[in-house]
């Protein structure tokens, strides 16, 4: 048998033998910190990238990374295309939102997986904001009487106004985030549970399917926003099935089925067995293009295509920064801020841990800020990672940043002189390619059974987050999301849950449970042992002493009346049962206590020792010692009465041979 043996420790005895190191503060030590180099490291913690190019593997990498910077840049130009069209913009907008991103995360990002650019969600999101901004605009508009919606002219008018809406909406949600990296809050993205963030990933999912159905079917369902949109865009598409076009619908489904059966049949089932997928997306597109322009679908078959993709970098331009423009976009931007920097940091987080890498939260948050900031001077929309690309980076062990360079410089090939090259591309084919990519996000909704099996909490988050988002607006479902998963966790921490149990001796160790849940335990001769899992407050102290009582026995108060001397206190003890000479309270759980708490405690100790029972406190947390040493409460309850571990009170409580007299 093994015997293990220690002192017996009182808190000031455990303070005592093992005293806390205060270091005074030395100015000259401040003065270092603040040196020239100092203030120089400190800064380059902004440029990773400046370290990351000095690192001795560097040299061995490079050639890796920038060809898995290419294959990457292979899904790049189908989603940048096609996420363009979601946010309710231009195809090349998408690719703006690629380039600019994609150079900037390689200067100032840390993690070398992630992959920025654009992404479906806050590609949705942002058309959620600009359709909004649009019918406002719309609304507001002097056009004559012959003029509609569907007017080049107007069409024109109307998609320079989004765009404007799109660079403010980046450039704000750029600053929020650099706020959020400056500040160190990095933290905030706690207070998001996985079970919100995927019933609102599933929404994201359901809406952005639907927005590319009128695409698939060429209909023009004009534009739809506000609660209840989805419900509405229904109605609007299917009162107008008959005008969609036939030849738009078959290209979709028939770019859908082969890129299913691809990713399915070769990429999912052979993936051990290839460096990297097929880009079947990225071939898709070209084949697409090229039987598109050889038939002229545009004129033999009426079918939608992508049109003019404009050549070159555009100047840079500063974003509307109007106070009406400011107030218009600003909810929506910390929404969008919150959704890019959660999605962004726990995939950082998950490839960190795969490879072993260090990510530094607050750094990212600055870089995802800094990044949307320059975006929004190019005529950019919010950018985040997409999961695909990120994965693929992961999957090919790219150990820098360096790969985004190639990516970068694949994109920018296409907007110098091979974009025009897509003009032909079907709108259906894009459509199609972001439906089927939703496949994993449709997924999602297979984690209910386990939810419902582990917490009931988190499967009402997730359906009704999902639900409340599909019924109303995501805006509103956000909202909701964030203020109900708030509430589920005000309810577990209610303070009617707070309970009170006493603890047994295991026999023969000194290990101590609850007694009222298990079997093997013995109570130790004369002594209880009381604990409370909740803080001590002003909502929990009557509980607090309520279960006291019961779990051991109530000080009963009588008062007596007698006319010589006037009118005395007795306190009674127990009725019947043996003698508690001893009360150990296990503050573990007790991390806060208030005045309501401390003067609960307080009376209790006085109460009980008039009976002959003395209160050990044992497990006292640091913030619960200093309140109670604040409140002079170690007056009533010495010192020595603290104790460091439930088994060293009763141990001293064992060689009890008389209750301390009552205090007069």
């Amino acid at each position: 048998m093994l015997r293990l043996t220690r002192k017996l420790y009182t808190h000031e005895s455990v303070e005592a033998a093992y005293k806390r190191e205060d270091k005074p503060v030395d100015w000259r030590d401040i003065l270092k910190g603040c040196s020239c180099s100092k203030i120089c490291s400190f800064l380059l913690k902004f440029l990773p990238i400046i370290t990351e190019v000095r690192k001795p593997y560097i040299k061995d990498c490079v050639v890796n990374d920038l060809i898995a910077g290419l294959s990457v840049a292979f899904m790049h130009l189908p989603q940048a295309l096609g996420f363009g069209v979601l946010a309710s913009l231009q195809p090349v907008n998408g690719l703006y939102t690629t380039f600019f991103p994609l150079i900037c995360y390689v200067i100032f990002g840390t993690s070398p997986h992630i992959s920025f650019g654009t992404t479906a969600i806050v590609s949705m999101m942002t058309s959620s904001v600009v359709e909004r901004e649009e019918a406002v605009y719309w609304s507001t508009m002097n056009i004559s009487s012959n003029m509609s919606i569907n007017d080049p002219a107007i069409q024109e008018q109307l998609m320079a106004y989004k765009v404007e809406v799109s660079m403010t909406l980046c450039f704000v949600v750029g600053i929020i985030l650099t706020i959020v990296g400056i500040l160190r809050l990095g933290f905030v993205s706690t207070y998001l549970s996985e079970s919100f963030i995927g019933g609102f990933t599933f929404a994201c999912a359901i809406y952005i399917a639907t927005s590319q159905l009128s695409k698939a079917l060429n209909i023009s369902v004009g534009i739809v926003s506000g609660p209840g949109r989805l419900l509405r865009y229904y109605i609007v598409l299917f009162s107008k099935i008959h005008e969609g076009n036939w030849a738009d619908f078959l290209i979709a489904v028939f770019t859908g089925v082969i890129i299913l059966a691809v990713n399915i049949g070769v990429n999912q089932r052979f993936k051990d067995r290839m460096k990297i997928p097929v880009p079947i997306d990225l071939i898709v597109v070209v084949l697409a293009t090229l039987i598109s322009k050889l038939g002229s679908f545009e004129y033999n078959l009426g079918v939608d295509i992508v049109g003019d993709v404009k050549s070159g970098v555009p100047a840079p331009q500063l974003p509307d920064l109007s106070v009406y423009m400011f107030t218009r976009v600003v909810a929506d931007s910390f929404l969008i801020a919150v959704v890019i920097f959660t999605a962004t940091i726990s995939m950082a987080k998950l490839c960190a841990q795969i490879h072993g890498n260090t990510i530094d939260d607050n750094q990212e948050a600055f870089a995802y800020g800094v990044t949307n900031i320059v975006a929004s001077l190019f005529m950019c929309f919010p950018a985040s990672q997409a999961h695909p690309r990120t994965m693929m980076l992961s999957t090919l062990k790219v150990k820098s940043t360096l790969s985004g360079v190639s990516s970068a410089l694949f994109v920018l090939i296409l907007l110098l002189g091979a974009g025009p090259l897509f003009s032909h591309l079907p709108i259906a084919v894009l459509a199609a390619m972001i439906i089927v990519a939703m496949k994993d996000l449709f997924a999602l909704i297979r984690v209910l059974p386990y939810y419902w099996r582990v917490s009931k909490s988190d499967f009402l988050i997730w359906v009704l987050t999902a639900c409340v988002s599909l019924a109303t607006d995501l805006e509103i479902g956000i909202y909701f999301g964030v203020s109900f998963s708030i509430l589920t966790v005000m309810f577990h921490s209610c303070p009617q849950w707070a309970k009170g149990y006493l603890l047994a001796r295991a026999k023969d160790e000194d290990l101590y449970l609850d007694k009222s849940s298990r079997v093997g335990l013995e109570d130790v001769h004369g002594v209880k042992i009381f604990t409370f899992d909740s803080k001590l407050y002003f909502a929990t102290a009557e509980i607090f002493r309520k279960d006291l009582y019961e779990q051991v026995y109530t000080p009963v108060k009588l008062e007596i009346v007698e006319p010589e001397k006037g009118q005395e206190l007795a306190i009674l003890p127990p009725i019947q049962g043996e003698t508690i000479h001893h009360i150990i309270i296990d503050c573990s759980h007790i991390t806060y206590i208030d005045i309501t708490g401390i003067n609960i405690l307080r009376q209790l100790v006085v109460d009980y020792r008039h009976m002959g029972t003395e209160i050990f406190l044992t497990k006292v947390p640091p913030f619960t010692v200093t309140a109670l040493a604040n409140s002079n409460f170690f007056d009533v309850l010495p010192m020595d009465s603290i104790f460091f571990d439930v088994n060293d009170a009763v141990q001293h409580a064992r060689v009890y041979t008389q209750p301390q007299p009552a205090t007069p």
